[in-house]
This record gives structure tokens, sequence and C-alpha cells, in this order.
């Protein structure tokens, strides 16, 4: 509803690892939809701006808690910590693989895919789960002009695509120093909802930090 808070509209989207929520009014008419990442950064833009010292010693803690990182320190996490604490390896795929590759990473990590060269290994794309609703559209669209198709020929054209014909090419990227303030600053600004992550050393990619991974923090 539009008179509740932002923290439980945090809630509710940590709750169902939601993106997006729909605002409805007294009569229970749509009148916008609330996006997670502009409510993360006025949240944690509020604090920064207002020097709130005593909600950065809960808020930066719990980030680390929501990462699992053992520190009750007042600091923000770093990506690299923020990755190793989870222990998970992000999905990978090449971009001559079969989207169906891809179908499996984005279900067992619910995170994008990153997409790698497969001599270099180097970052080339990324996939997710807008890249796959987009391509769906477009192959629906196209049938849609053909009354002789069904929904088993998008389902099927949709498979026998490569990932290379999916994916986003050359995505936007984040040094593994950067801390989490700084990804959602980045996320906000760019309108992204997750960021693949380079070590800043080898710069080779280590992981995707998605804005979802956030709302453990709230």
């Amino acid at each position: 509803r539009d008179t509740e808070g932002a923290d439980t509209a945090l809630a509710l989207m940590a709750e169902k690892r939601a993106r997006h929520l729909p605002v409805l009014d007294a009569q229970s008419q749509l009148t916008g939809m609330l996006d997670v990442t502009r409510l993360l950064f006025d949240a944690i833009q509020s604090l920064e701006d207002t020097k709130d010292q005593q909600n950065q010693k809960i808020l930066f803690p719990a980030m680390n808690k929501a990462f699992g990182i053992e520190s009750q320190t007042v600091q923000v996490p770093t990506l690299a910590q923020a990755l190793n604490s989870q222990q998970k390896q992000p999905a990978t795929a090449f971009p001559d693989d079969m989207i169906t590759i891809a179908f499996e990473g984005l279900r067992n990590t619910r995170r994008s895919v990153l997409i790698l060269d497969e001599n270099s290994h180097r970052l080339v794309g990324i996939l997710s789960k807008s890249d796959v609703a987009k391509r769906a559209l477009r192959i629906a669209l196209s049938f849609d002009q053909q009354a002789t198709n069904t929904a088993t020929d998008d389902i099927s054209a949709l498979a026998r695509l490569r990932v290379r014909d999916v994916m986003t090419q050359r995505p936007t990227t984040i040094r593994s120093d950067r801390t989490l303030l700084d990804a959602l600053h980045q996320m906000h600004d760019q309108r992204f909802s997750s960021l693949p992550v380079i070590d800043a050393t080898s710069n080779f990619p280590i992981g995707v930090v998605d804005v979802i991974d956030l709302l453990g923090a709230f």
C-alpha cells in the first residue's frame, strides 16, 4: 500500500526476492512500481548524507552479516570479502554454448551468468533473466504473425539459440576492491540489477553481485 513505509516494502522484497513491487492505493488501484535498487540507494544515501553514526553502526555490520562475513566493524565490506564469504562459484558459459546451459546456471545460482571467452577465460558478456525474457518476447512476437505457430514452437526456437544470440556483450563491470555501497551506487546510476565483479589484481571475473543480495542487511 502507498501508506506503508519503505522498511515494509524492503522486507517483502527480501522475502520474495523481488526486484519490483506494485504499489496500491486505498482503493486497491495500481499507482506505481517500486524498484529495489532505488529503495536501497535512498536508504543508504540518507545514512551517508546525515552521517547518522548510530544507524551506520547497525547497518554496516548487518551488510557484513548478510554476506556471511564475521565482522562487527563499522565498515562496508568489499566485493572481494562478500564473494569470498559466500563460497559459491558463479555460473559461467561460453558464447557458442547452447542457451540451455545458461538456463541451468540461471536456475541454480539465481544470478546472472558470466560469459567467458573459451580460450582466454576473460569476460565477454553476461546473461540475465531479462536478456532471456526480451529474446523470448521477440520470438513470440515474430511468431505471432504466423497463425500456424504455437507456444511449443516459441519454446523450441528459444532452445535452439546459442548463448551469443542472447547475452549482453561487453558488460559494465566493477573491481573486487570496491565496496558493496560502490556497487549499489553504480547499479542505481546505470540502472543495473547486477554487476560482474572483476578481480582487482588479475582482471579475471570472479563473481556477480546482485542487488537482491543487499536486502539481507535490512
